[in-house]
């Protein structure tokens, strides 16, 4: 077992940096921001004002408590046009919130949304934005301001992407616009006022078009806006440590891409804000070519947390990070913060996503006190260790189901760490922390028993035992067959979590990426193997197809991860509308259940952005059994082919409905994407008077390919 505390390049450089925005010789604020190292934690909200007792107000306090003193708050305030008079009441409350809260604000203006997306801004001929310039100055002049820390202005949005552009992006158009509205600002006078482009949805190529649009673009920024989303990747993936291959455009540091189409414009050693990145829940963009998993609370937790402090605090260009976003009803799978959280008298949330719990347990770098945090792994196999108890003293913790333990807010001092859990040996050690810093201790715990693990394999269609079918658990690559029963079991295992893999002839495969085996109970999991349907030859273009990876899509704990919600009514919403359930299933433990009432209840699945190809022929299937007193209740699949922004440009079925008592029945619909196709989605529909209805082993493929 090591520790080691983690040490801030960052804090130290922009701590001087901060200090050069004063005149030469004068000592900034006592207190102030530029007084401290840089406090690169910052809380990506959505909301326009902070009053006391608004929305805004609440948000800002639960950030506070999540980013510490002098961390940093962004929001989007929108509706701004060449016609914008002044500044908002509600922005201005939101500003002296932060200032009081001692935050620092980052302000996204924006303009108008309308018909699915943003209206680029109108200028007065072309290449001419002087009337919006000044309105943007009009807005920014009325904004309150302090020598306790700067005022950041982000100028629109990914203006690279079609919906926020009108349709049609055009890197001239939004050179000329920021170059107008960046002079506009800096002719207000004010140092500490700092100006950041739009950032954009990651795009070296688009920052050099917007270098040679207009070559005043080049010195029109302060800092450099970016948003460098990693998908499902982990952030150990990135291209300061040169473990992801050179352009790769998902990592957490895929900015530094960008940086160097800016270099080459003479542009050098820019500072960067990350104003939008982070995991969505149901992510799963490379499980299938990288074997990275489907993003859940946990995992995502995980990497939230080793951004934060393993990575971040080493990129001396970085200012700022703020994960998409803090909580909104809109963006759930994404939210820190559940919506309808309160609030406690810490200002922490009473109903916080995992994410915000980790990593508000970490130190930062204005903190007066150290915080403690680390990994239990198992000895030899290497896996992450759930149900380990880590304590300092009296002060217990139990890892996570990745493995993790936190301990927060810690006076300067040395700590006796234990960790232990029964059929493993206990490991003691001194820990020492220091004021702002993460000490971190990482332990690999050696097992003293083995045990065993056993199960019944059945037929998902007519729950008859399965003979022969092979179970295999890795890491360590143990195997079993099953017997005339079913039964198989596994026997000298070490108690640890492993991911499970069942499969049997013309049968559907089942993968459990988490099976934990205990020392202290008797460990059994049963599975279903259900029939395997005539499918085309080629990949599953669907993740989580048969629902283990449990519920989360959508923000919602009853949609299965990997989908979410396209049309619930308000009443089904707030009673039951499903669950991700072990009640029954086609294969595996889990199937998604959908609640049957007389308003349809649709959730989907839509593939990543530009998986479609004009006229290929695409198959669509799943299972579907339904348990309803009547015909009137019933349960089908509809197949849609859409464009980037998720509008139909295509649709099929349904082609029949399985209704009233039935058995896992197959549906299936096939078709050519139209123009216009770039994803597809496989919707799951249910409506009748009552009753409940299970999917389960959802497809989708390629059926012929284009010629």
């Amino acid at each position: 077992m090591t520790w080691k505390r983690r040490t801030s390049a960052v804090g130290l450089l922009v701590m001087a940096m901060g200090l050069s925005a004063h005149a030469a010789g004068k000592a900034p604020p006592p207190g102030s921001s530029y007084a401290l190292p840089n406090n690169f934690y910052g809380a990506h909200l959505l909301v326009g004002d902070g009053a006391d007792g608004t929305k805004g107000d609440k948000h800002l306090r639960w950030a506070r408590y999540l980013v510490g003193r002098w961390g940093y708050a962004k929001t989007l305030l929108s509706g701004v046009d060449k016609n914008t008079s002044q500044t908002p009441q509600g922005w201005t409350d939101y500003v002296n919130k932060c200032y009081r809260l001692e935050l620092i604000p980052v302000l996204r203006l924006g303009g108008h949304y309308g018909d699915g997306g943003w209206r680029k801004p109108e200028a007065d001929a072309p290449g001419d934005y002087a009337s919006i310039a000044q309105a943007v100055k009009r807005v920014v002049a009325g904004l309150p301001r302090t020598d306790m820390c700067p005022l950041y202005i982000e100028v629109w949005n990914e203006p690279n992407l079609a919906v926020e552009w009108s349709g049609r992006p055009s890197p001239q158009e939004y050179a000329d616009f920021f170059v107008a509205v960046a002079k506009a600002i800096r002719s207000i006078g004010d140092s500490r006022i700092k100006i950041l482009n739009g950032g954009l949805a990651t795009s070296p190529e688009w920052a050099e078009k917007l270098c040679k649009a207009n070559p005043e673009f080049i010195k029109s920024f302060d800092l450099w806006s970016c948003h460098p989303y990693p998908m499902n990747r982990p952030p150990s993936l990135n291209h300061h440590d040169k473990t992801v291959k050179p352009g790769s455009d998902l990592t957490i540091d895929s900015y530094l891409l960008e940086l160097a189409k800016l270099r080459d414009f003479g542009r050098k050693d820019v500072r960067v804000m990350i104003t939008e990145t982070g995991w969505n829940l149901g992510n799963a963009v490379y499980t299938k070519s990288e074997g990275h998993p489907i993003i859940d609370e946990y995992n995502r937790a995980d990497y939230a947390m080793r951004a934060f402090r393993d990575h971040y605090p080493n990129w001396p260009e970085l200012v700022a990070a703020f994960p998409f976003e803090f909580s909104d009803e809109g963006w759930q799978q994404f939210d820190y913060v559940y919506p309808e959280s309160g609030i406690n008298p810490d200002g922490s949330p009473t109903k916080p996503h995992y994410q915000y719990t980790v990593v508000a347990a970490l130190a930062k770098p204005t903190d007066i006190t150290g915080a403690i945090s680390g990994t239990v792994t198992v000895a030899g196999l290497g896996v992450r260790l759930d149900g380990a108890e880590v304590s300092i003293g009296r002060k217990p913790f139990t890892s996570d189901p990745m493995g993790n333990y936190f301990f927060g807010k810690l006076k300067p001092g040395s700590y006796d760490l234990s960790i232990g859990k029964p059929g493993f040996k206990a490991v003691k050690q001194k820990v020492r922390v220091a004021a702002a810093k993460n000490s971190v201790a990482d332990v690999a715990l050696e097992a003293t028993v083995k045990t065993a693990l056993s199960g019944v394999v059945s037929s998902g269609d007519d729950d008859k035992p399965v003979t022969d079918a092979v179970i295999t658990l890795q890491p360590g690559d143990r195997q079993a067959k099953t017997d005339q029963d079913g039964r198989y079991v596994l026997k000298d295992v070490i108690p640890a979590r492993y991911k499970l893999f069942a499969t049997a002839q013309g049968r559907n495969k089942y993968e459990a990426a988490d099976v934990r085996i205990s020392s202290e109970q008797e460990n059994r999991h049963d599975l279903r193997l259900g029939q395997r349907a005539e499918l085309p030859p080629g990949e599953n273009m669907l993740n989580n197809a048969s629902m283990e990876a449990g519920g989360g899509g959508g923000g919602k704990e009853w949609i299965a991860l990997g989908f979410e919600p396209l049309k619930v009514d308000g009443d089904v919403m707030r009673s039951n509308p499903g669950a991700v359930t072990d009640k029954t299933a086609h294969t595996g433990r889990l199937s998604q259940s959908m609640r049957v009432s007389p308003k349809e209840t649709v959730i989907r699945q839509i593939t990543h952005y530009n998986t479609a190809r004009v006229g290929t022929k695409y198959f669509a299937g799943m299972w579907i059994k339904t348990d309803c007193p009547d015909d009137e209740g019933a349960a089908w699949i509809t197949f849609d082919a859409t464009d980037n922004g998720g509008g139909v440009v295509g649709h099929l079925g349904p082609s029949r409905k399985v209704a009233g008592r039935s058995g896992w029945t197959w549906l299936s619909l096939e078709g050519p994407a139209p123009k216009g196709s770039e994803r597809l989605s496989l919707n799951l529909h249910t409506q009748g008077k009552v009753g409940v209805a299970y999917f389960d082993d959802a497809f989708v493929g390629v059926k012929t390919p284009a010629r």
